[in-house]
């Protein structure tokens, strides 16, 4: 133990500050809802639920099972995602995590990740587990010193100072340049858009359905006069603002607009330290 204590010393002056804590792995986010591993990968290769209430399953990435991934969902909250975890050997077809894909080096894992605060055993396969202080991702390397695993889990390690109200004439901007890389991490995972008395939501991998151009969720978002983009696009838009405080004492900022043809109002919640829009909805 001392060894190891005295590694973790001594490589803290070697390596790069931890990166802060992640929300995304391989396109699917954190709270994303629990059905999109479905319309992504498929029935699930297996599904437990533990004694206290807690859903884990299990997807093929790889149709040989050399690439999986592992979901789990809270009892209080078995609909959507709390934990995700991928494990495999190289997978270049990977969206990167952080600039890392599984099969990379263990020297190319520590001069992104930084320099671990705790490491442990596990067996099946063998692998070494890394944790990093107040962050909420940890990454398995196995016995080749190549990167195995990735996990993150819930929302540790994220600051809680937000003191200014949402940036609407910034959100505006993002929408009418179609920013999506932006607009993915300032929209909660499972936000909902309320049209023609229909509900729609990501039907899978947020980056995946937010970035193909044939999606419902495009064609809310940018596609034509009848989206939001187009609603952006009025002339002079005029907005209100408004704040909902739940029985739970949530708060809820609304952007409402009195004057637009098509946009009824746009509700913003805080996840992850960042106001994200939360619901959508037309006239």
């Amino acid at each position: 133990m001392k060894t190891v204590i005295i590694l973790l010393f001594l490589t803290s002056f070697l390596y790069p500050k931890n990166p802060e804590s992640q929300i995304e792995l391989n396109g699917i986010f954190l709270s994303q809802y629990r059905s999109i591993m479905i319309n992504q990968f498929g029935q699930p290769l297996k599904r437990t639920v533990t004694g206290d209430g807690w859903i884990y399953e299990f997807y093929k990435v790889k149709p040989d099972t050399s690439v999986y991934m592992l979901i789990k969902s809270p009892p209080d909250d078995t609909l959507s995602i709390l934990f995700l975890q991928i494990n495999g050997y190289k997978f270049d077809e990977m969206h990167p995590f952080l600039g890392l894909k599984l099969g990379d080096s263990i020297s190319k894992v520590f001069s992104i990740l930084g320099s671990p605060s705790e490491i442990k055993e596990a067996e099946g396969p063998k692998v070494k587990v890394y944790y990093f202080e107040n962050r909420n991702y940890s990454v398995e390397i196995d016995e080749d010193n190549k990167l195995y695993g990735i996990e993150i889990f819930g929302f540790d390690g994220f600051a809680d100072s937000l003191k200014d109200q949402p940036d609407f004439p910034l959100f505006k901007n993002k929408i009418l340049g179609k920013d999506k890389e932006w607009l993915l991490y300032h929209i909660m995972p499972d936000f909902e858009i309320y049209k023609d008395y229909e509900t729609y939501s990501y039907e899978k991998a947020a980056r995946e359905n937010i970035f193909d151009n044939f999606s419902k969720i495009d064609e809310l978002l940018f596609s034509g006069s009848e989206s939001v983009w187009g609603a952006m696009n009025e002339d002079d838009v005029e907005y209100e603002v408004d704040v909902r405080l739940t029985e739970s004492n949530k708060v809820y900022f609304v952007w409402k607009f009195p004057k637009s043809k098509m946009l009824k109002e746009i509700v913003l919640s805080v996840q992850a330290n960042t106001y994200k829009i939360y619901e959508i909805a037309f006239n």
